[in-house]
């Protein structure tokens, strides 16, 4: 079972392959309004769905005793402040985001951070439920449902990005032989 590291670093690359599979599916040319509709679009995914995958690929491990339990709450916090942040600002740019900073997006974060330590305080068995396939899936949906109603970003978009956390906790359960 490899440390917290090697599990983050093989988040890292299966972040590159999907994000470099994607950009080779995106069509060639095309105007302007094409070329930053598709960098918006990666933008999103470079953000959201990279987040969750290396959320993913680490989460598994909240039930160990090591140093990354305590990177958990922080790392919740900020991925559950970035989705309504980027709904507000593509819905009345940046004078709302920083709206939402000021006011539900510090709630959100804090929040967030709080519940990633809640999450150390629930008893669990070491290689229990948190390693576990319905576990990772009940992420992915979650993380994707979540992102759906809260960045205005389309359902294809928020599905991909739930896989993509899905994935990264497959890959971790992957490692450590608990995939299947």
């Amino acid at each position: 079972m490899p440390r917290w590291e090697v599990h983050l670093s093989f988040g890292l690359m299966a972040f590159v392959i999907i994000l470099s599979a994607q950009m080779l599916g995106s069509g060639q040319g095309g105007s302007l309004n094409d070329l930053l509709g598709t960098m918006a679009f990666f933008g999103i995914m470079l953000l959201l769905g990279g987040g969750s995958l290396l959320l993913g690929s680490v989460l598994p491990d909240i039930d160990g005793r090591g140093r990354v339990r305590w990177m958990i709450g922080p790392a919740v916090g900020a991925l559950l402040f970035l989705p309504p942040l980027i709904g507000s600002f593509g819905s009345g740019g940046a004078p709302e985001a920083m709206a939402f900073i000021r006011g539900a997006g510090s709630f959100i974060f804090l929040s967030g951070t709080a519940l990633g330590y809640l999450l150390l305080a629930v008893p669990k068995k070491h290689r229990g439920i948190w390693h576990s396939n319905r576990t990772g899936l009940i992420f992915g949906a979650a993380w994707g449902a979540y992102v759906f109603y809260t960045a205005s970003v389309a359902l294809d978009q928020s599905l991909m990005i739930g896989s993509m956390g899905a994935v990264g906790y497959g890959w971790h359960l992957a490692l450590d032989g608990k995939l299947i």
